[in-house]
């Protein structure tokens, strides 16, 4: 995304364009906020798949303005007034565990999991649901997190976004991760909100030079406050920017290398964004530096024919289990979940899909290979 500023220079109908564009802005947003409900999972009022793909096409004449009308813009460079100073070496990419194979932690499953304690060797946590003080979900956190290894995956940093870092969401992320102590923190390659005004979605960036210059900055000053690596991970999209001029991968990897971040690779995220768009996804593998590559989601979707929607509502499908073998090929063992965020099944079940995904590792010689 791009900063707009209008200037003495801005003149004529360039003035009209943004001021239309900054209007168009403000009532999407704001039209958004009215559709969309709250994705941070466990969803209970979530968006229907057919509002999700309105949303954005709803969006897409926006983002493609945003990378266009820019008429006094450049990559906000943010700082921290509180940074802690992490001491981060660029030659340890994965200096962090290989953690087996895991499963999203949902409410359905807290009591079970510690009344059975079942064979999984480590379970992911989405931030924000945890961002309070006390009560029920914090005890079974603390339960659970006595038993098994952990880490955190966020849906709201928007490290994308042309508004400022939002140093209070990162106080209380940084708070949790002291609590919980996980192996890690993730979020995503986008943005969601513009003006304070939150989609709830995880919207695409452009792939440019510019857009990879202002999202490294506003990684590393986080990486800096947080006072260790982050991984970022790739979304899936149903638009694409005219204006942009590298591959999603290209873009992922250059971000990973600038920012001296690790990448959280999503297979059902290349597989949606594959079919919606026409690329190759074993390309986007080949593309990505094994080195940087720290975790992968596995997760269902909904084939539409046309275009695919990533919903985590069904089981892995035989075309993102051939992607993970072809994954599992090039980057060797890496700690593996598999998310599920409505349609929730019994957690026997999952442990049936992650059993799969411990057969298909076990198939390529590589998964015994120390990282």
């Amino acid at each position: 995304m791009l900063t707009l500023a209008a200037s003495a220079e801005t003149t004529g109908v360039a003035a009209l364009l943004l001021q239309t564009f900054l209007i168009v802005m403000v009532s999407t947003f704001v039209a958004a906020t009215t559709i969309a409900r709250q994705l941070v999972m466990p969803v209970k009022d979530k968006l229907d798949v057919k509002d999700k793909v309105l949303l954005q096409l709803l969006l897409k004449p926006v983002l493609i303005s945003a990378a266009r009308l820019a008429l006094n813009s450049g990559p906000t460079t943010p700082t921290s007034s509180s940074a802690t100073g992490r001491n981060l070496s660029s030659n340890k990419k994965n200096a962090k565990p290989y953690l087996g194979f895991g499963l999203g932690l949902r409410t359905e499953h807290f009591q079970e999991v510690i009344d059975s304690e079942p064979a999984v060797d480590w379970f992911e946590i989405i931030s924000e649901n945890f961002m309070v003080k006390g009560g029920k979900p914090k005890y079974y956190l603390h339960k659970i997190r006595e038993r098994y290894p952990m880490v955190m995956h966020g849906v709201s940093l928007s490290i994308g976004t042309t508004d400022p870092i939002n140093f209070d969401y990162l106080r209380s992320l940084k708070t949790l991760a002291n609590e919980v102590q996980p192996e890690w923190l993730s979020d995503h390659l986008c943005w969601t909100q513009h003006g304070g005004i939150n989609s709830h979605d995880l919207l695409p960036l452009p792939y440019t030079e510019e857009a990879l210059e202002h999202v490294s900055a506003r990684i590393s000053a986080t990486q800096d406050f947080l006072g260790q690596q982050i991984l970022i991970e790739n979304v899936s999209s149903y638009l694409t920017y005219n204006d942009s001029s590298i591959s999603e991968w290209e873009f992922l990897s250059a971000v990973a290398e600038k920012a001296d971040c690790l990448i959280l690779l999503d297979l059902n995220n290349i597989y949606v964004s594959a079919r919606n768009h026409g690329f190759n996804a074993e390309e986007y593998l080949n593309g990505i530096d094994p080195a940087r590559v720290q975790q992968f989601h596995l997760a269902g979707h909904t084939d539409y024919g046309d275009y695919v929607i990533d919903t985590h509502d069904h089981d892995v499908v035989d075309s993102v289990w051939d992607l993970y073998a072809k994954a599992i090929h090039r980057f060797g063992p890496v700690s593996t979940m598999i998310e599920r965020d409505d349609n929730i099944p019994p957690l026997a079940d999952l442990i049936s899909e992650l059993d799969m995904a411990r057969a298909i590792a076990a198939e390529n010689p590589l998964h015994l290979q120390v990282r």
